[in-house]
């Protein structure tokens, strides 16, 4: 107990006369038009690839309907496409009133 004590302060006496640095670079100035800009593309993101995913679950449904002797998993396979596409939708639909309401374009 007692080494590991001593390695603590022996670590920490040697940070003591360490300056800090401030040659900083400038920081980027983040304003709404920008935190509207990435809400809209991750929105639009969100959007395109839950869609492209729910029309592939909706057809590979459809197909699996057409070739099996018993449809029930694909008919509930159809039924949680059909809800993925509309969640998507929604979601979408949230973040982008949610852009527009930071930027202030939403009551214009």
């Amino acid at each position: 107990m007692i080494k590991y004590l001593f390695s603590a302060v022996i670590i920490g006496l040697a940070f003591i006369g360490s300056p800090a640095s401030a040659d900083l670079p400038p920081g980027i100035i983040i304003d709404k038009w920008q935190i509207q800009d990435w809400m809209v593309s991750i929105g639009n993101f969100m959007f395109i690839a839950g869609m492209i995913l729910s029309v592939i679950i909706i057809v590979l449904s459809g197909i699996r309907w057409m070739s099996t002797s018993d449809p029930k998993g694909a008919r509930q396979m159809l039924i949680s496409g059909i809800i993925c596409s509309a969640v998507i939708m929604g979601v979408a639909l949230i973040i982008r009133t949610v852009a527009a309401l930071v930027s202030g374009q939403f009551f214009n």
